[in-house]
């Protein structure tokens, strides 16, 4: 609301609480001498009741106001706080009507303004698991359109493959996303190497037990490189997901060349011949036409680019440091689009039924 309607609002007697004083400072209402401002809370926080925010000393300075949860609610259900943010956030027509929140909300005095917003302000984050929505922006998934769903006849033999998937389904973002299925893809080793050291004779066949330990501890990539082997069979439904990248080629060869080292890259320092079939695609004529020494297997080829771009998606999103290609919200379209379908192509083949 303005001020000019603050000031017809004030002499009504229905209000649920007097305004008794209004402002307009620092591009905000002040009333009461509180400030509202909209947030974002994280969604671990159990919403019924406002929870106070303390200072150093333990003095409350203001709330986190929950509002957003409360659905259409009048006036007269509003607590003070509750009843500031939605003068500040509603219009004056909404005053006599139901009206549902489009943010939660930071209560705060207007004594403690100033020194929260040069101090505490753009950190709320990790103190206070919200953020401030209308300065900072307020983060959207990237979203695509979908022809159709394509059913597929996968197994679990655990309840974890479907707790994470479910997991993964519930995460706004491709980032945490990615993290989720590429989880399942550990679980599988895990669960595999379980099996079969449990389909063993520990006395007779204690060699063999050996070695499958000893494979556990082997480089992330490699175990993976494995499990890809194992159980992907059909090569032209992976190659129809590894040819999406053709639609991001410089942050396809940052991930997957530059940053990403040569030991695991099957194209090693061919760098030329890489950045080539990015545009004209991973199928076998492709390889051929440029060249590509895939050692007359080209399946096993196929397997062991995919397990290097799989994991180096995994790094990029799961290690931001120096030295390694850091995804931001504006890659978010390279995960939607491309790393997270191939991601889900390989899971439904190592889970097929």
């Amino acid at each position: 609301m303005t001020l000019g309607d603050l000031t017809a609002l004030k002499g009504r007697r229905d209000l649920p609480f007097p305004i008794k004083s209004k402002s307009f400072q620092h591009g905000l209402l002040i009333i009461n001498h509180k400030i509202a401002m909209p947030v974002k809370a994280a969604s671990y926080y159990q919403v019924t009741a406002d929870i106070p925010i303390l200072n150093s000393a333990g003095n409350g300075i203001g709330v986190l106001c929950f509002t957003k949860e409360l659905g259409a609610v009048v006036k007269g259900q509003l607590t003070e706080n509750q009843f500031i943010a939605f003068l500040t956030e509603s219009a004056i027509g909404d005053v006599d009507n139901p009206y549902k929140f489009t943010y939660d909300y930071v209560v705060i005095d207007e004594s403690f303004y100033l020194e929260y917003k040069m101090h505490f302000y753009d950190t709320a984050a990790l103190w206070g698991s919200f953020y401030h929505v209308k300065s900072q922006g307020n983060p959207r998934a990237y979203t695509k359109n979908i022809a159709h769903i394509q059913l597929s006849k996968v197994k679990f033999t655990n309840e974890i493959f479907s707790e994470n998937l479910r997991r993964a389904v519930a995460q706004p973002f491709a980032f945490e996303r990615y993290l989720k299925l590429y989880h399942l893809l550990e679980l599988r080793f895990d669960v595999d190497v379980i099996i079969k050291i449990q389909s063993l004779d520990i006395e007779r066949e204690s060699k063999k037990i050996g070695e499958l330990l000893n494979n556990y501890s082997t480089k992330e990539i490699q175990r993976l490189t494995d499990i890809l082997v194992t159980y992907c069979i059909q090569v032209s439904p992976i190659v129809e997901k590894l040819d999406k990248v053709r639609n991001f080629p410089a942050i396809a060869l940052d991930i997957f060349y530059r940053f990403g080292g040569k030991e695991s890259n099957p194209f090693g320092k061919e760098e030329v011949k890489l950045t080539a079939l990015i545009s004209r695609g991973f199928d076998e004529n492709s390889l051929r036409f440029e060249k590509v020494n895939y050692q007359a297997d080209y399946r096993i080829f196929i397997l062991k680019l995919t397990a290097f771009w799989i994991y180096r998606v995994r790094c990029c999103i799961a290690h931001n440091k120096i030295g390694e290609y850091i995804l931001s919200m504006e890659h978010e379209d390279f995960l939607v689009e491309f790393a997270e379908p191939l991601l889900k192509e390989i899971l439904v083949q190592c889970f097929k039924a």
